[in-house]
């Protein structure tokens, strides 16, 4: 059991394989997950809005799997659509935003899906909230509802600068002390790491865009991790079947021994 259990902590850190999406996702493939978020101090155009939740989800589409998904527009239809069209990349905001979403995402989901995976091997394998798991479960809905906000941010900016406190922008985030400190923390370090191209697009994650299929419903953005895992994903896979081998060969000598005796 020892030796199962460590090949698969291997295998659920490197990541799952990226699925390759038909071109059109039905409503009845989609499995809502369970959605992953703090409270934060937002605001639109400039009057202080409250405080609020908003969050990603992972999704669970029948045939390609799991994909994290978070809403693309700002506006308040948080429905699941009849369908999505989906392509693959980020090619719909032009391509200065466009530049700085990829930028998001493929720095930010990575921290993400390591908070992720550390707490499914904290929680036995489930994605579920667990009391006695409450920081970690904290860090994930702060990852997530960073991605969100600064999306939304990125979004609705018509500027080249990301300025997630600037009261000029249509959505943003009010750094007043309310909400989750920490992920405004995350939104605000962010916006600066991309606009100073400390953040550029890097390998690892599979971008796609979901064009909602009516108004009413918002578009979405869904990523996966690649199928080749980062270095530090390869380490502990190596190091987990290095322990499998030498449990496996072990069991042999222990075998030959008892065959001898």
């Amino acid at each position: 059991m020892k030796l199962f259990g460590t090949i698969a902590c291997a295998i659920v850190l490197a990541g799952a394989a990226s699925p390759a999406f038909a071109s059109t996702v039905l409503e009845s493939d989609i499995t809502e997950g369970q959605n992953l978020g703090v409270d934060v101090h937002y605001r639109f155009g400039a009057a202080s809005s409250g405080t609020g939740s908003f969050a990603g989800s992972f999704w669970n589409i029948a045939g390609q799997g799991a994909v994290y998904q978070l809403c693309a527009e700002l506006f308040d239809h948080d429905a699941v659509a009849p369908s999505y069209s989906v392509t693959e990349g980020l090619t719909s905001f032009g391509d200065i935003r466009d530049t700085q979403l990829t930028a998001l995402y493929s720095n930010a989901f990575p921290l993400l899906t390591e908070a992720v995976n550390s707490y499914l091997v904290a929680n036995n394998g489930s994605l579920t909230q667990n009391a006695a798991l409450a920081g970690e479960w904290a860090a994930i809905g702060q990852y997530s509802v960073a991605l969100q906000a600064l999306t939304w941010v990125i979004v609705e900016n018509n500027d080249a600068l990301i300025a997630p406190a600037d009261p000029a922008t249509t959505f943003g985030i009010m750094n007043d002390g309310s909400g989750d400190q920490v992920a405004t923390g995350y939104i605000m370090n962010w916006a600066d790491q991309i606009n100073t191209g400390a953040w550029t697009a890097k390998s690892g994650v599979k971008l796609y865009h979901a064009a909602s299929s009516v108004d009413s419903t918002q578009d979405r953005f869904w990523m996966t991790t690649s199928a080749v895992p980062e270095p530090g994903a390869w380490a502990m896979m190596i190091v987990g079947f290095s322990v499998a081998g030498t449990a496996i060969r072990t069991n042999r000598q222990r075998k030959t021994l008892a065959l001898a005796a």
